[in-house]
């Protein structure tokens, strides 16, 4: 019998939501309407509220598109993204051995 292997996937977790968030606010920022960046990117508005929402994964070079229409800078973006993922919050599992160490 095959051993079962998880599908490998970032939908739902944190990093995804500032990702999507991160995206939207760079739309927001441009005065875009997803239905505008839609038309840019070959898709719908439903794809792009997915994505924003983080209920659709998205890629590499999606997002790489997405920043491109928005008009930003790819480095920039990423620098960004990481500035924002560096301040995420620290899983309790790590909170509590800070604790027994303190004790």
């Amino acid at each position: 019998m095959p051993k079962h292997v998880p599908k490998l996937t970032s939908v739902h977790k944190h990093e995804q939501q500032v990702l999507c968030a991160l995206l939207r606010e760079l739309r927001l920022a441009t005065g875009l309407r997803q239905d505008q960046v839609a038309e840019q990117m070959g898709t719908s508005q439903t794809t792009i509220s997915e994505i924003e929402l983080g209920q659709r994964g998205v890629d590499l070079l999606v997002c790489r598109r997405l920043v491109a229409v928005y008009g930003a800078d790819w480095p920039g973006f990423v620098e960004e993204l990481e500035r924002r993922l560096q301040v995420l919050p620290n899983p309790a599992a790590g909170l509590i051995k800070q604790k027994r160490q303190d004790t």
